[in-house]
């Protein structure tokens, strides 16, 4: 990732969480809806840099003349370098709501990166272009503080949320959704994030319900299905085996997905035939 990206993107864990009154608005009054929308939009370009690169493979060069081969390189660059300034431009959106994402107990931080096959890096330094094996990051919305979150879904329950609003939760109910599912090192039991999480879960689902009924919306309940399903499956103490097999592919079979009970059968019979 280069390094004009990453200075900016170091969002982690907020260091204290200052009292309401100290702030210009108060909890409910913080609406992240432009936040999310580049949020999204960040994503989207990280991934269109990605595939222009993996596309720039998609000629032959040997048919090429260096002429023609020069022609294809520098209109992908071109390509990159528009789609990076966009990029760019988004941080300062990320910037502004920095401090209310720390409020409410969230951050953004980068995910795991790509790896660049040796071919690969072979090709492009190559052909000059080195400064492409540099992979842009996509970044996932994390849960750093329950009890802050748990606090602003709160403090929503007696407001009428507009339908950017409701996209907003239902947004970084997702992102809580692949944080659990995808972003964390399962090896590692003491891992600081997924305790918190885990450990605020279930209040956190319940808000989304709460908001769901009082708002007449029922995707917002909806937007939790899947962490509710997570929640179901670590009050039956497998979620870990659950989300090492989920990470393989290996939740479903040529006649469907397996239940949640099929699950808990065989990890059960693994553990008596262990132990």
């Amino acid at each position: 990732m280069p390094e004009k990206f990453k200075e900016k993107q170091e969002m982690g864990k907020p260091e204290k969480i200052d009292e309401p009154e100290q702030h210009e608005k108060s909890l409910d009054e913080i609406d992240l809806s432009e936040f999310v929308r580049a949020f999204g939009r960040y994503n989207q370009i990280c991934h269109e840099i990605n595939i222009s690169k993996q596309d720039f493979f998609g000629f032959d060069g040997e048919h090429l003349t260096d002429t023609e081969e020069e022609k294809i390189i520098n209109e992908r660059k071109a390509i990159i370098k528009k789609l990076e300034h966009d990029l760019s431009n988004l941080y300062d959106i990320f910037e502004i709501n920095k401090e209310d994402l720390s409020r409410i107990g969230l951050c953004i931080e980068s995910k795991k990166p790509l790896e660049v096959d040796r071919d690969v890096r072979e090709r492009l330094e190559e052909l000059g272009a080195g400064e492409w094996l540099e992979i842009i990051e996509e970044v996932g919305i994390h849960l750093v503080s329950g009890k802050n979150f748990v606090n602003y879904l709160d403090s929503l329950t007696e407001k009428s949320l507009d339908k950017n609003r409701i996209k907003s939760l239902m947004i970084i109910a997702e992102g809580l959704t692949v944080q659990l599912g995808y972003e964390y090192d399962l090896s590692n039991p003491d891992d600081e994030k997924m305790i918190e999480l885990i450990s605020n879960l279930e209040n956190t689902i319940d808000k989304y319900h709460q908001l769901a009924e009082q708002q007449g919306r029922k995707e917002i309940g909806n937007s939790v299905k899947e962490l509710e399903n997570y929640l179901r499956i670590a009050k039956a103490k497998y979620l870990r085996e659950y989300l090492l097999a989920k990470r393989e592919h290996l939740l479903k079979s040529e006649y469907g997905e397996y239940s949640n009970e099929w699950w808990l059968y065989s990890i059960n019979f693994c553990r008596e035939q262990c132990c």
